[in-house]
């Protein structure tokens, strides 16, 4: 366990976590460690993760754009068109 927290050197606690996926965990974690400079000024002592991974070929796509309703423009007539399209796929399940 790290302390990652101290308290005018009096009081010493690990408030400071990495949480990864247990698989990530498993495979890529080298090594977790705390980071106790002496010229840091805060209470909080920085942990440092190490990581292996194995880097991909990602492939660009064009943007996508996906229509959704902008309910802050929305008038009293979009707003009851909606009801009743709602009210409507309702009835069809």
């Amino acid at each position: 366990m790290f302390n990652t927290y101290n308290f005018n050197m009096q009081r010493f606690n690990c408030l400071d976590h990495f949480l990864p996926s247990g698989v990530l965990f498993d495979e890529s974690v080298l090594s977790v460690s705390v980071r106790h400079d002496t010229d840091n000024i805060s209470d909080h002592d920085p942990l440092v993760m190490s990581l292996t991974l194995e880097g991909g070929v990602f492939e660009l796509t064009g943007r996508s754009f996906k229509e959704r309703i902008t309910w802050c423009k929305a008038n009293e007539t979009n707003i009851h068109e909606y009801r009743h399209l709602f009210r409507q796929l309702l009835g069809t399940i």
